[in-house]
Order: C-alpha cells, then sequence, then structure tokens
C-alpha cells in the first residue's frame, strides 16, 4: 500500500510542478530566496485513505517562505501583489490535465482486462 501511494505522491507533484515553477517565477526577486522556497511536498496530517500534496512556500534554513503571505496579501504598509494566486490560477488548467493523464496511464499499467 506505501508503494501505491508512493506513486500517487510522486504522479501529483509532476503534474503540479508547473504551478510550483510558475510560483517560483513570480515571485519578487530581492535575494531570490522567496522564489527558491517554493517546494511540493506530501500532506503530512490526513485522514486515513486521504492522499495529497501542498505546493507553496517552505519555511526553513534559507528558506524564506514564511514571508511570502506578507507579499501575498500585503501588510499595513504595503499593498498586496500576489503571485501564488495568480500562478494558480494560470497553471491549474495544465496541472489538471496533467494528473489526469498521469492516474489513466497509471490505471492501465496496474489495472488487466478479463
Amino acid at each position: 500500500m506505501a508503494d501505491r501511494t508512493n506513486r500517487l505522491i510522486e504522479i501529483m507533484k509532476v503534474s503540479a510542478e508547473p504551478v510550483r515553477q510558475e510560483m517560483e517565477d513570480l515571485a519578487p526577486v530581492r535575494t531570490g530566496a522567496l522564489g527558491q522556497s517554493m517546494r511540493s511536498r506530501k500532506l503530512q496530517k490526513t485522514s486515513p485513505g486521504v492522499v495529497g500534496i501542498r505546493v507553496g512556500p517552505t519555511r526553513g534554513e534559507k528558506l524564506a517562505g514564511w514571508r511570502a503571505h506578507f507579499i501575498e496579501a500585503g501588510t499595513k504598509h504595503h499593498a498586496p501583489k500576489p503571485f501564488i494566486r495568480k500562478a494558480i490560477a494560470r497553471k491549474l488548467p495544465q496541472t489538471l490535465r496533467a494528473l489526469r493523464l498521469n492516474l489513466q496511464i497509471l490505471l492501465k499499467k496496474t489495472t488487466t482486462t478479463i
């Protein structure tokens, strides 16, 4: 079962790569750290049988994902400059097509006809 889950996660990550790349490309560049913090990661806390990924900014050593919401939503001193929503809006159709195609390929490989 873990192998199937890992395969589904990999398919989702590959399919979502255009969104992740678009987020990285649209992120404001001052040091470049914000764009480089865009990642696709497996959801950690889910109900049994639920598999998913999260695409977006990541916190960590040398990653600036913790400040993405300031730019996306704006602050008292700075107007919002949405780049995450823009990336999703631009690349979601392409991502859904890729996901559908990759899942169809997986199903054809794993099913047998009687």
